[in-house]
């Protein structure tokens, strides 16, 4: 919608299909609105042009020329922008944000043209845009998708799926979010127990079985993730400190499997520097 002086001088809506995603409605929108902008400057010469936008996102990235999701819709908007300012110089474009607020008569006016163009049917010669966006939300969602068929059909008494007890979706576990803002040795090493990657006796046994596999501290054998969380005498104070405040039972699915188990597995990991890479710093147990 575009208004001079606060009076509403023209309207234009585009379908997109159904490829399209949010983040490429956003930015179509802001290349349609210099291009509108472009035609009001040919008959009405002004000095100074708004374009409002309700995704600070697609403000800061329909500039960006770089390859992202939205850049064909990027370089019409720069195009068009280069047409206008080599033109009329004394003119100034400013992109705004402004909140998408249904009290606000543009807004929702806007949202009403939106709601009539996608429920009007597409011309017979749609295509497809096909982005970059909808690539990439396509092959997120199916990757997913084979992810969870994976997960319904395997063992799940394995370590890794104490972090992850529900079919994955594609954001963080509860534990990893509890673990934000740690240094990167210790998330490192926190992935590599989740994983059973770790630098471990249960873990040396399965690719280098003629090397030690015990616990180097308590000669325990093979030296299990569950053994260094829950038993290994070494950590006995941090193990009180950190993990028993949020599972006295020392629960391995409590500890991995939510977001307080994650803050006090790496402040536990911090401290202990149990399963760091060899070499790190040796722990002090006072």
């Amino acid at each position: 919608m575009y208004l001079v002086k606060q009076a509403k001088i023209g309207q234009s809506t585009r379908q997109l299909g159904f490829s399209a995603t949010d983040f490429d409605a956003d930015l179509c929108a802001l290349a349609s609105a210099a291009s509108q902008a472009q035609l009001h400057l040919n008959l009405n010469q002004v000095t100074n042009v708004t374009i409002l936008a309700t995704n600070p996102a697609a403000i800061q990235a329909i500039t960006n020329l770089r390859p992202h999701p939205g850049q064909s819709f990027s370089r019409d908007f720069c195009s068009t922008l280069t047409q206008i300012l080599s033109v009329f110089r004394n003119t100034r474009i400013t992109i705004e944000w402004c909140p998408s607020e249904v009290s606000i008569a543009g807004i929702r006016r806007c949202i009403d043209l939106a709601r009539d163009a996608a429920s009007a049917p597409l011309p017979p010669n749609h295509q497809e845009p096909n982005t970059i966006a909808f690539q990439k939300a396509t092959s997120k969602q199916l990757a997913i998708s084979v992810w969870q068929a994976r997960w319904h059909n395997a063992d799940r008494r394995t370590q890794a799926f104490l972090a992850l007890p529900t079919p994955p979706s594609g954001k963080l576990p509860p534990v990893i979010h509890g673990a934000t803002g740690a240094s990167r040795t210790a998330s490192a090493t926190l992935i590599r127990l989740i994983t059973g990657h770790a630098f471990i006796g249960s873990y040396t046994a399965r690719f280098h079985p003629h090397k030690p596999t015990h616990c180097p501290e308590c000669g325990v054998n093979p030296q299990t993730v569950g053994h260094v969380i829950q038993h290994c005498p070494r950590y006995a104070h941090a193990r009180a400190t950190y993990l028993a405040p949020v599972t006295p039972d020392l629960s391995l699915s409590s500890l991995f499997g939510t977001k307080e188990g994650g803050e006090a597995l790496i402040k536990f990991l911090e401290i202990t520097k149990a399963c760091f890479r060899p070499n790190e710093q040796a722990f002090d147990p006072g």
